[in-house]
Parts: structure tokens; C-alpha cells; sequence
């Protein structure tokens, strides 16, 4: 068990808060800065909430966004140590929940990886990782305007920016922890259920069918994604470089670029293409570049994950849960595995994920390789083994909470207070 204050728990409830502002809809197309500004200010509340915990940091560049079909399907921010003011968190969001986009394109496109454009021999990322690593590249702070300002005011103070209905289920949501999973397990397990029966009845071969020809579109209409170089940085502050480029004028920065699920499998890629550039956005060529990846699948091969690890310095640390379903893709064993956990309750999934298994046999996937933290989630999980509707949610986030003794703190630091927040 690591203590609080241990700097892979700090990076992980910084992780937790690039999810702030996921189901915040984008109401004027026609002006970004309002929501830019309505989901800074959920971050920015998010951090000072979580303060007495992680000690004091700062929002200094982002959070910046990317939509589709009016949620959020990328986001990334960089937060400031007050103690340390040259050390910096660059948080990556993993997949939005409720974007549909996101689950495919960000999470699925897995069955033609593209190859790693650095010179590294045989390195190469599926298609989720390259895509989602320039969209990254591409997040700009958009110009701020008086206009901007105004309507995202006028709309926080009548409706905090959030949907009426969803706001309805936010402000029911009771606070005992116990309440909480009460609230969430019967609808979790209807639907659940609903999802299991359905392929049961309809065949999971069918199913499985359907999967195959999701992963094939999704790489045959993929526009090409890996166009390097990337445009080289201003120093004008609107993208991630430019703004790494205008704070390495003040001394040697110190990157740690984190991220969860998603955000977990392209914190190495982001880490990695920054340690790639030094030479184009580090004015003095002597910041170090960290990453902190947590919950995420594989990334990229095995040559991708050696490089990885050779690249950055010190600080590293991948963190999985070995009940994780998510840390379990995509690699040929964690595939197969999948279907072995919670009890079996899993099993019924085994055509499906033999299915995905046979189209990315020739990928040679690979945990991305980094010192690596493991645990098992099952130990101390307040949920029967078997029942994989609650035992897939609490794993993948949760259950990294309470490993580092989040659960426990004051304020309680849970997946509740990460994503919605009070404010």
C-alpha cells in the first residue's frame, strides 16, 4: 500500500480531473470559449477541492477540447505545483462515457496499427493511439473573448453549465458511498443483464461477426492520422507545445504527462513524441519528461514499449488492476484472459474476444514498457466477484482510488467527486 502523498496517487487524482466537464454540452457551436471556460472552471474547482490532499496546484494552460456529436471526445490540461513551480502534470481524459465516438474511434481502432514515425525499427501504435495522440498535438486554448465570458457566466449561474435532465440525476446522488453503490446497482445490473441476455439469444458468433466488421470499417475509413512532423511550435501558448515552449524560458521543466483508460494508453505515446521533439519545444535542453500511466490497454507493440521506456527518465510508472478488464486489451494474453475473470460471469464473452483476438494476432501488442506497479482489485472490493456489472466500473477506476488510500482521506477522494465534483 502506497501513502498518499505518494506521487503516483498525485498524478492519478490529476488524471481523475481531466474527466471534469465530460457531459457538458457545447450549446454554441458557433463560440468554443464558453465551453472552454465552463470546463476550466470545473477543473480548476477540482483541484482546489483536492488541495489538503495532493498539495496545492494550479491550472496554467487548458483544459482544452475536442467534440464530436456535441460531447467531448479528447481533453487534456497542465497543472502547476505551487510547491515546485517547474514541475508540471500534463492530464490526459480517457474515454468520455457518454460519447459514442469515443468508445469507437478512440478506444476500437485496434486492428491496423501505424507505425511509430521516429526511426524506431518495427515501433508501431494501433490507430486509437495515433489518432487520439494528434488530436492531442492539434488541442488549442481558443482566443479568449468579452463574449465568451459573458455567456458562459450568464449560463453557470443559471444552470452550472449542465444539462437540465443530467443535472436532476447529479443533485439526487447522495453522498454516503454506501448510498451511492445502492443507487447505481440496479440500474448497472438491468443493463447488464439486458446486454448479456441480448447476445445469448441472438448468438455470440453473430455478435462476434459484428465486432470483427466494426474493427475492419474503422481501419478502412481511417484518414491517415500519423502526419509528421507536426506544425512546429510558436511559443505563443495556444497548443501544449507552445506552451511548453514559452515556460522552458524560465529553467528546466520537469513533464509528467498522466492519464486514465484512454488517457492511460496515450500518456507514453504523448511522453514519448515529447521526449522525440526535445530539440523543437525545450528552449534549454534540460527538462526531464515522466509519465504516470494508469487503467489503460496496450498502446503499441513491444518495440513502441521499449522505446518508451528507454526515452523518458526516471519518473515512470505504469499502474494496472489485474481485475481491470480494460488493462487486459490488447494483447494476445489479456485477451484471453478476460473471459477467466470475476468468477467466469465472463465466459459467456469468449467467441466474441477469440473473435477480436484472431484480427490483431499480427499487431504484436504489448504492455507498454514501464516499471510497472500491479494489484489485484478483488481483495479488497465491497462487490461479489461474480457479479461482473459492478465489479467492471469499480475496477477500473475505483478500485485504483482506494489502492492508494484515496477513499480514506479528507476530503474522500472518490470516482464521484473526480467526474462530477460539488461545484
Amino acid at each position: 500500500m502506497s501513502s498518499v502523498m505518494d506521487p503516483a496517487a498525485v498524478m492519478l487524482v490529476l488524471a481523475g480531473l481531466a474527466y471534469r466537464g465530460f457531459y457538458f454540452l457545447r450549446i454554441l457551436r458557433v463560440l468554443e470559449d464558453p465551453h472552454e471556460r465552463a470546463v476550466r472552471r470545473a477543473v480548476a474547482a477540482g483541484l482546489r477541492a483536492v488541495a489538503p490532499v495532493i498539495g496545492e496546484w494550479e491550472l496554467v494552460w487548458g483544459p482544452a477540447t475536442k467534440d464530436r456529436d456535441d460531447f467531448d471526445q479528447s481533453a487534456m490540461y497542465v497543472a502547476r505545483s505551487k510547491a515546485n513551480p517547474q514541475r508540471l502534470a500534463v492530464a490526459i481524459r480517457g474515454t468520455d462515457p457518454i460519447s459514442i465516438t469515443d468508445w469507437t474511434r478512440g478506444d476500437l481502432d485496434v486492428a491496423q496499427p501505424s507505425p511509430w514515425p521516429f526511426g524506431a525499427a518495427g515501433a508501431t501504435v494501433s490507430g486509437s493511439t495515433a489518432s487520439g495522440l494528434n488530436t492531442l498535438l492539434e488541442l488549442a486554448e481558443p482566443p479568449p473573448s468579452r463574449l465568451g465570458e459573458l455567456v458562459e457566466e450568464a449560463i453557470f449561474r443559471v444552470s452550472g453549465f449542465v444539462p437540465d435532465a443530467f443535472a436532476a440525476i447529479v443533485r439526487r446522488i447522495p453522498r454516503d458511498p454506501a448510498l451511492v453503490l445502492d443507487l447505481i446497482t440496479t440500474r448497472l445490473r438491468k443493463d447488464f443483464e439486458q446486454w448479456r441476455r441480448r447476445i445469448e439469444d441472438e448468438g455470440a458468433q453473430v455478435v462476434a461477426e459484428a465486432v470483427v466488421l466494426l474493427l475492419k470499417e474503422l481501419s478502412e475509413r481511417r484518414i491517415q492520422v500519423m502526419d509528421w512532423p507536426s506544425p512546429a511550435p510558436t511559443g505563443s501558448g495556444a497548443t501544449l507545445l507552445d506552451f511548453l515552449m514559452r515556460a522552458s524560458k524560465d529553467g528546466a521543466l520537469e513533464v509528467l504527462v498522466t492519464g486514465h483508460s484512454k488517457g492511460g494508453a496515450l500518456a507514453p505515446a504523448l511522453a514519448l513524441f515529447l521526449a522525440e521533439t526535445r530539440s523543437r519545444w525545450d528552449l534549454n535542453g534540460n527538462a526531464s519528461i515522466g509519465c504516470y500511466a494508469f487503467a489503460g490497454p496496450t498502446p503499441g507493440n513491444a518495440a513502441f514499449g521499449q522505446r518508451v521506456n528507454a526515452q523518458l527518465g526516471r519518473e515512470k510508472l505504469r499502474v494496472i488492476n489485474t481485475s481491470d478488464i480494460v488493462t487486459h486489451a490488447w494483447d494476445q494474453a489479456g485477451l484471453k484472459s478476460i473471459a477467466l475473470l470475476y468468477a467466469g460471469s465472463l465466459a459467456w464473452m469468449a467467441p466474441i474476444l477469440d473473435a477480436v483476438s484472431r484480427e490483431v494476432t499480427q499487431t504484436h501488442y504489448a504492455p507498454v514498457g514501464l516499471p510497472t506497479c500491479v494489484f489485484d482489485g478483488l481483495a479488497t472490493a465491497p462487490i461479489p466477484a461474480d457479479d461482473a456489472a459492478l465489479e467492471i466500473p469499480y475496477q477500473h477506476l475505483e478500485s485504483y482510488l482506494a489502492y492508494f488510500g484515496l477513499l480514506d482521506c479528507k476530503p474522500r477522494i472518490d470516482t464521484l467527486m473526480l467526474l462530477l465534483g460539488e461545484g
